[in-house]
């Protein structure tokens, strides 16, 4: 993916880039957490 560091928008982009991985990370930390509590598997 390519876009100019000169543009404001490209902050905007890195920032959204950026959360959606964390965002991501921490559901599947949730869910494999959750998983091992339980002890149910993670189908």
């Amino acid at each position: 993916m390519g876009y100019m560091r000169e543009c404001p928008i490209e902050k905007y982009l890195r920032d959204v880039i950026s959360f959606l991985h964390g965002a991501g990370n921490n559901h599947i930390f949730r869910i494999k957490i959750s998983s091992r509590i339980t002890g149910l598997p993670l189908d």
